[in-house]
């Protein structure tokens, strides 16, 4: 009688495998009380909740395993409390002996609120992980489509997993997408400024400038320039720092007009080549010295 009313417990009232099991200790301790003189009292101790699910465990083989050919198939063998277990080849090991001998289980939905239980305990973990848990304690019947349906079910895992929202490609810039010469176009990402200053070098030596700057290399020249305020030219003294490179490059490229002019008349050529053979000299002197 203790076994029936155990499967309808399991598979009606209660949602989960832990109070289901404990409904069931409480039904043998109520059971132990009455037969008894000395009784029980106060909570639920491990003996008792052990001996539940024992009892549950046999309660399902009972009901499930009842072909003879398939348990000799599978060579199972009853231990010494009545439960069916498996037995595998790691009986010699050290291991213990619920992995040794695992406890043979049906696929039935009690089983099912059992992997849905582990599966919380192990921070619903992925499949692979869920199913080694079970392996050190049960031979699950259709194991792999049990846990399957478990992790479908997982409100949790399915707001992880859930496709994020596409948002279509804009397109590229024309900047990107237009053929220019190498050099031509200067960006800076995550690169020294040496890169920057030394392609725009490349342009000015050859009376050219390149025809964009991206904003990251403007931002870094003029945040290196602005620290020091001082232009010096070619007055006799040679001066190795960046600052000088910054400053030149930006007066050629931002603040003066030289490179915007359409050179056309000898006066305009003139000036405009004086004024870049002195930024020339400025910027690459130091190096032609070895300072």
């Amino acid at each position: 009688m203790v076994n029936i009313q155990t499967a309808d417990i399991m598979s009606d009232y209660f949602s989960t495998y832990s109070r289901n099991v404990r409904v069931v200790a409480w039904i043998l301790r109520f059971i132990h009380n009455i037969s008894n003189v000395n009784k029980l009292r106060g909570n639920l101790v491990y003996e008792e909740f052990k001996k539940a699910e024992n009892l549950v465990f046999k309660s399902m083989q009972l009901r499930s395993f009842q072909d003879e050919k398939f348990l000799a198939k599978m060579q199972a063998f009853k231990d010494e409390e009545g439960l069916l277990r498996i037995r595998t080849k790691l009986g010699d090991s050290d291991e213990k002996e619920d992995f040794k001998f695992p406890v043979l289980l049906p696929a039935n939905d009690v089983v099912v609120k059992l992997i849905r239980e582990e599966h919380k305990k192990a921070m619903h973990a992925g499949s692979y992980i869920l199913l080694a848990r079970l392996s050190e304690i049960f031979w699950i019947i259709k194991a792999k489509k049990l846990v399957k349906q478990v992790l479908n079910e997982c409100v949790t895992c399915k707001r992880y997993k859930s496709k994020h929202v596409e948002v279509p490609f804009a397109p590229l810039s024309r900047e990107r997408v237009t053929q220019t010469k190498i050099f031509e176009k200067l960006e800076k990402r995550n690169s020294s400024l040496d890169v920057v200053l030394n392609s725009i070098q490349i342009y000015l030596v050859k009376k050219d400038y390149p025809k964009r700057l991206g904003h990251k290399s403007i931002n870094t020249v003029k945040k290196l320039s602005q620290r020091y305020k001082t232009i010096a030219y070619t007055d006799g003294s040679y001066d190795k720092s960046l600052n000088k490179r910054c400053a030149c490059i930006l007066f050629i490229l931002l603040d003066g007009e030289i490179t915007s002019q359409k050179v056309s008349s000898g006066s305009i050529a003139s000036n405009y080549d004086r004024e870049l053979i002195t930024i020339k000299e400025t910027l690459f002197l130091p190096y032609e010295l070895g300072y």
